[in-house]
């Protein structure tokens, strides 16, 4: 039997059971854009984006294996796509049957990593209502290396820490 994830948080003193999840509600772009201006420039839903009807957006699940553990360490982040291959997701989503692969740029900064933009991905596409899952281009990127490579407990442990409260524990 695998064990389950958990750690007792040494910022907030909570224990947190299970793999850790975090998410982007939006791709970076999107959210450097100034508060006002987003309506005018942007569309966001819970899955596409787009600004200025130049740069399209989808949203991707990123998993990376915690050693030791069946459950991965995931990350809900946005990925930049061409315009062709943004419109044959966007006509294609309600599809039941999802097959297929694109080219994106990853689009969200992950504070525990160096800078995360545009790193080279491949998003393969999920049937059954699951959100396309995301693999990243192999290079000496930490994130990369981290993806291909899996992380230990006492890493995950750090990561989250980091992605829930921003700062070292």
């Amino acid at each position: 039997m695998e064990p389950v994830f958990r750690f007792e948080c040494a910022c907030c003193g909570e224990v947190h059971e299970g793999a850790p999840g975090f998410a982007y509600d939006s791709p970076f772009y999107y959210a450097s854009l100034p508060e006002d201006e987003r309506s005018g420039l942007a569309s966001l839903n819970s899955d596409l984006c787009t600004i200025n009807d130049e740069n399209f957006f989808i949203r991707t699940v990123l998993e990376i294996q915690i050693q030791g553990i069946n459950e991965p360490f995931t990350w809900g982040v946005w990925v930049s796509l061409s315009p062709g291959n943004y419109e044959s997701y966007r006509e294609r989503f309600d599809d039941p049957v999802q097959e297929g692969e694109y080219f994106g740029w990853f689009s969200n900064v992950l504070s525990y990593y160096p800078d995360t933009l545009n790193l080279k991905t491949a998003v393969h596409l999920r049937s059954g209502d699951q959100r396309p899952w995301l693999e990243l281009e192999p290079t000496d990127h930490p994130l990369s290396v981290d993806y291909h490579n899996g992380i230990s407990w006492e890493k995950a442990i750090e990561i989250a820490q980091i992605a829930m409260h921003g700062h070292d524990a």
